[in-house]
């Protein structure tokens, strides 16, 4: 053969055509185009345009319900971080309607322009902020459009104070959105911090450090979306306390007052006391002298007693005065609302007593008496438990001269004779009471005799008036004839053999029963204004 143009002309076409031969190739058979992380190996149609289709609302939507139910880590490392850290500090702000709603659709619109603009891997989310929950931040940008970073870094250092620790995985669960969002994606926000964590514990502290830099930079929070209590809110429902608002002031900073003036009204506080307005110690035992008299000569209604004494406890709370002055105070204050039966007032008096006797170095006067009285006052509100806690406490060895005083031991038996039903006993110990514990049993005594009426129509179809009346502890006849009748039960009396004598008169428990009965439940509800 020939040569080289010999050999060519073998594979010629007939007829004077010659075969096309292909253009060398220009990248070999197994070589790979590098690609970065997160990057689409889909090349050709990424370098084909630096957009894609602009993003319609509904899809703006449907893409953040998406990134929010990934679990799969089919969307870009820190998306779906950034954007559950965006609903846990608008949920530790409290957020109101409006400003949650400020923040969905910032959120739509920053990553739909990401999506848009082809880039949702390019961008830093770790280090992405939002207008809504940044004050530094005015416009809606990416951090990959920002092209100061000597400004960014500098924010990223800024001190603030500590973020909150990251709440746990299930109260993040189904936490829903404003209502006037999007259905779609109302009701699926956050389900896991560590879905995007991998196992080593490098990567683990590394996007710890990460999230806790993004808090840092949404700690500041705009002063529109913070929901401030008004001052004026104030809770009245605490009688001892010097105010609802006292955490804007030292409490244990002790006041020491300068006003000279004997009979101040009482005004609850809403501020820091002003010393101009609060009475020392020497002026507060000279007021006390005052109220007194005028209590002892009756020259003065309980409501300017009680408006008075108030005054004098507000005093020594600011004042952080705990003597036996105090004491004196609050003890008096106590008996007198008793016996003008004033519940209320007398159990805010015996709460503040009760943390009074339990100071160390201050001696324990009438303790035995204010024991009796509470325990009284845990009869009028059918609260046994909190009697066998006294008892407790109190037949311990340190306190056994308490427990065994007998103003303390007759207190108790009363309260053993309710627990066991035993009528006849508590009305016996009854008679044998006297002063501020006798109109203390008297709140509640009605009740009583309506328990005890109850077992006695269950068991007696009649029974006399006079023994009757001698079983409630009914003084004479004509007071138990007004208490049948209060009850509307005079009409059930029969006379024995037709005579009109009273002590002949019996009461027709039969008829009645159904009546005592119904009465009987009604009384057993207790409403206390001031109860513990």
């Amino acid at each position: 053969m020939g040569g080289s143009g010999s050999l060519s002309d073998v594979f010629d076409m007939p007829n004077g055509k010659k075969r096309k031969v292909a253009q060398k190739q220009q990248k070999l058979y197994n070589q790979v185009q590098p690609i970065s992380l997160g990057q689409s190996r889909n090349v050709e149609n990424n370098e084909s345009s630096s957009r894609r289709k602009e993003m319609t609302d509904r899809e703006k939507n449907e893409l953040l319900q998406r990134i929010i139910e990934d679990g799969n880590q089919q969307y870009p490392s820190g998306l779906r971080e950034f954007i559950l850290g965006c609903f846990q500090l608008a949920e530790h702000n409290k957020f109101d309607q409006r400003s949650n709603l400020v923040l969905v659709q910032q959120l739509k619109d920053l990553i739909g322009k990401a999506y848009v603009e082809k880039k949702e891997y390019r961008n830093d989310w770790w280090s992405q902020t939002l207008p809504c929950l940044t004050k530094n931040a005015s416009t809606l940008q990416l951090m990959c459009d920002k092209t100061d970073g000597a400004q960014r870094s500098q924010e990223s250092v800024r001190p603030h104070p500590p973020p909150p620790p990251p709440p746990p995985s299930s109260s993040l669960r189904k936490r829903p959105l404003p209502p006037n969002a999007n259905p779609k994606i109302s009701s699926k926000p956050p389900s896991d911090f560590n879905s995007t964590s991998t196992p080593t514990n490098k990567k683990l502290s590394t996007e710890a450090e990460r999230r806790k830099k993004r808090m840092e930079r949404f700690s500041a929070v705009p002063t529109n979306a913070k929901n401030e209590r008004a001052p004026s809110d104030e809770n009245f429902a605490n009688l001892n306390a010097i105010s609802t608002n006292f955490f804007k002031f030292d409490k244990n900073k002790p006041v020491v007052g300068r006003c000279q003036t004997l009979e101040k009204k009482y005004l609850r506080l809403t501020s820091e006391p002003n010393p101009d307005l609060v009475r020392p110690l020497n002026i507060l035992k000279k007021a006390y002298d005052l109220v007194v008299r005028k209590y002892m000569q009756k020259e003065a209604s309980y409501p300017y007693l009680c408006d008075q004494f108030k005054s004098l406890r507000q005093d020594l709370r600011v004042q952080i005065i705990e003597n036996r002055f105090a004491l004196q105070v609050y003890q008096t204050h106590a008996r007198i609302a008793l016996e003008n039966n004033d519940i209320g007032e007398f159990n805010q008096c015996q709460s503040r007593l009760g943390q009074l006797f339990e100071l160390p170095n201050l001696a324990k006067s009438n303790l035995e008496e204010f024991l009796s009285y509470r325990i009284l006052y845990y009869l009028m509100t059918n609260n046994h438990n909190s009697i066998n806690d006294l008892k407790l406490k109190f037949s311990t060895s340190e306190n056994l001269a308490v427990y065994r005083h007998p103003v303390v031991k007759h207190a108790l038996n009363m309260a053993t004779s309710l627990l066991v039903g035993d009528y006849h006993t508590f009305f016996k110990l009854y008679a044998q009471t006297s002063g501020p514990s006798r109109c203390l049993i008297n709140t509640f005594i009605n009740r009583e005799r309506l328990r005890a009426l109850d077992a006695i129509s269950k068991s007696y179809n009649q029974i006399p008036l006079e023994f009757l009346f001698a079983e409630l502890h009914l003084e004479n006849y004509e007071t138990g004839k007004a208490f049948l009748h209060e009850l509307g039960l005079d009409k059930h009396i029969v006379m024995k053999n037709g005579e009109q004598d009273g002590n002949n008169a019996l009461l027709n428990t039969k008829t009645s029963r159904f009546s005592i009965i119904q009465q009987y439940e009604k009384a057993k509800k207790v409403d206390i204004k001031g109860q513990i």
